[in-house]
């Protein structure tokens, strides 16, 4: 049993699925089926247990729990697209404040990227704040 990551492609906002099967190709089928947007398997974490699989989805499903849509469905801004990325390049799998770490990196990085502004003003913003917004946006 292994850990997913599915994400939608062709519809805003986009999603992430979070779950667990022993077949993740087979689970992408399966969902392909019951929906209208394309759907595409962005990588998987090796369990060495169900045990383990049951815990390190239930992980994730806590550390992304402010992203959290409806079941094990979550929103996909760049900041989940690149804490999933530096999840699975890691290859661990972890607790809660593991994949918190990398939600949190991938996080700063995208505000330092993407906020727009002189040098000399980066001190003064709020990146909770640019993020909190940026986020109504998508789910808005």
């Amino acid at each position: 049993m292994n850990v997913y990551f599915i994400v939608t492609n062709g519809c805003k906002p986009r999603m992430l699925k979070i779950g667990k099967a022993r077949d993740a190709e087979a689970r992408l089928v399966d969902l392909q089926c019951a929906c209208p947007y394309e759907l595409e398997l962005r990588g998987v974490l090796k369990c060495s247990s169900e045990r383990h699989a049951f815990a390190a989805e239930k992980n994730l499903h806590s550390a992304f729990r402010r992203f959290h849509h409806r079941g094990e469905w979550f929103f996909y801004p760049l900041e989940v697209k690149y804490a999933v990325d530096s999840i699975l390049q890691d290859g661990r799998v972890g607790n809660v404040g593991d994949f918190q770490r990398h939600i949190f990196v991938a996080r700063s990085n995208r505000l330092r990227d993407d906020v727009a502004a002189p040098e000399s003003c980066k001190d003064s913003i709020d990146y909770n704040t640019v993020l909190d917004q940026e986020f109504a946006a998508i789910v808005g």
